[in-house]
């Protein structure tokens, strides 16, 4: 069923919401003036990228993948 660990999804919303707003400002607050705008900027992104990055190979898709379109292997030249 689709909806089977919607309760899951919505915990996991509610507990990265939560930690974002304490972890965000945290950074933006003592970062720049340790190591500097451009390396809060570097550190953003690190984190921005690893989190996707986790979240991209977490998360799986529902529909199954199509070919790419009709002509793909060619199968309608087979009879010419």
């Amino acid at each position: 069923m689709v909806f089977e660990k919607h309760g899951l999804a919505f915990g996991m919303i509610a507990t990265g919401a939560s930690i974002g707003a304490i972890i965000w400002p945290t950074i933006w607050a003592n970062c720049p003036q340790r190591i500097g705008f451009g390396w809060t900027m570097r550190l953003i992104a690190l984190i921005c990228f690893l989190l996707g990055l986790t979240a991209y190979f977490l998360v799986e898709t529902r529909l199954p993948s199509k070919p790419p379109g009709p002509f793909f292997h060619l199968q309608a030249f087979k009879s010419i």
